[in-house]
Order: C-alpha cells, then structure tokens, then sequence
C-alpha cells in the first residue's frame, strides 16, 4: 500500500516531465523509418541486446537475430534525429561498433556502468557481469 501512494504521488511530477513526449512501442525498424529524419526526434532504443553477449540468448518475448540488429544499425546510421542505442559492449568488432563507429564520424560509444546480466539468475549463472553500453549520435 505504500508503494502505491508513492507511484500514485509521482504521477503528476512524471506527467509533467512527459509533457509533449511521446513513447512508442513496436518494431524498432519501422520506428526508426518514421522518425530518422526528423532532426527534432530523440529516439531512445532500447532494443533486445544482441544474443552472444548475453548469459541466455532467449530472455525475450520478441527476439533480434544478427540480421535483425543490422537491419536496425543500417536504419539509424545516418539518422538525422537525435539516435542512442543501449547494449553490451562486444570484445572484438561487434555488430554496433561495427555499423556505427567504424562507418560514420558522429557516432561514439559511452560505458555506462558494470552491471550483473538480468537473466542470469534464471539460468543457474548468478554474478555474470557485463559493461552497459550506449551508442549515441550527438
């Protein structure tokens, strides 16, 4: 019952933040299609991480492959909107260093923070750490 006072207290603080954003669920391909070429957009893609560098390559409901994750690089690469992207930092030419730093001046990498891999309680491998990775185009 607390807790649902706190999240019923923060609603209008949130709201208020939230005013003239809109969030989107769906493809993120077909996102990026609409809004790539808007330099007003801010397109925060929190896609499904690429599945070698997790502990459990199936922890999600919807599933990129490789092909998928292409697909999505190639779509923001030379986005004009404003692009970050999430994810663990492969160790050798990985898929997102690949299509975006290696392919366009703009891009860059940031660490984030270690974090321990969701996922990885649920397959008996507790304490597998990763570095969180953003790519981001500004």
């Amino acid at each position: 019952e607390r807790y649902q006072k706190q999240i019923a207290n923060g609603l209008p603080a949130a709201r208020e933040k939230l005013q003239g954003v809109e969030i989107l669920q769906g493809d993120a391909y077909d996102v990026i299609m609409q809004y790539k070429d808007d330099p007003t957009a801010v397109l925060f893609i929190d896609s499904p991480y690429v599945q070698r560098t997790r502990t459990a390559p199936n922890c999600y409901y919807h599933e990129m492959r490789d092909a998928d994750q292409v697909r999505m690089l190639l779509g923001v690469r030379d986005a004009k909107a404003k692009c970050i992207l999430c994810g663990y930092q492969e160790e050798h030419d990985g898929l997102y260093d690949r299509y975006l730093l290696s392919q366009s001046d703009k891009w860059n990498a940031q660490l984030l923070k270690e974090v321990t891999k969701p996922c990885a309680n649920q397959r008996g491998s507790a304490g597998k750490m990763a570095q969180e990775w953003i790519w981001k185009n500004f």
